[in-house]
């Protein structure tokens, strides 16, 4: 993924400066109408001829309708994520709750995506189409799944990848409802297993 990193940072953050601080889950690769989400390693900027061969594959992908692929899984996400989740019923369920439905959801995307997409860049297509239709049809939802801070605890709880008991825990917590534990790790698993599904249908070329 390294060689990605000197696209993005050699033509994205040079040019898109103003959309990145924005929204700083998402950053801008330029193809004119492309956007693309960080990794959460911070990146390292290589030579020139990885910035080429990251240029190539993402035209490659360009070109075999990878990237239209992505982006319809991207809107098929942010579709789901937007819709009422009827695991919520009869819980009282509290704006809290709701949306850390919500940010839970978001970061089961993303964690699916680093294990189940093509490649980065598909990765970084679905999430960028992900994000940026939510913020159009939710400016609150947009700012609940952005939440940094949060994000990061849930980074913090997959220390251990084959135990997502952690997580179920953090979302209760967040959520003020402890009692909802083993409801948290149903749906980070329902929310993964979702975008693996969407990922696994969309017909991508290899």
């Amino acid at each position: 993924m390294l060689w990605l990193a000197t696209l993005l940072f050699g033509v994205s953050v040079y040019y898109y400066w103003d959309e990145i601080t924005k929204n700083p889950l998402l950053l801008a690769v330029t193809d004119g109408d492309m956007k693309i989400a960080p990794d959460f390693s911070k990146p390292r900027v290589q030579g020139p001829d990885a910035a080429e061969t990251g240029a190539a594959e993402f035209l490659r992908q360009r070109e075999n309708g990878n990237i239209n692929r992505s982006r319809e899984v991207g809107r098929r996400l942010a579709a789901h994520l937007l819709e009422y989740d009827t695991d919520l019923d009869n819980l009282n369920s509290s704006v809290a709750l709701m949306g850390q439905a919500r940010v839970l959801h978001a970061f089961a995307i993303n964690k699916a995506l680093e294990d189940h997409a093509l490649n980065s860049i598909i990765a970084h297509s679905v999430l960028s189409t992900f994000y940026e239709t939510v913020e159009d049809k939710s400016d609150l939802v947009s700012r609940e799944i952005n939440d940094s801070a949060v994000f990061s605890l849930y980074l913090l709880a997959t220390d251990d990848e084959t135990d997502t008991k952690a997580l179920g825990e953090l979302f209760a917590k967040l959520a003020e409802r402890p009692e909802l534990s083993q409801l948290g790790e149903k749906l980070y698993h329902k929310y993964y297993n979702d975008c693996a599904s969407a990922l696994d249908q969309a017909g991508f070329v290899r």
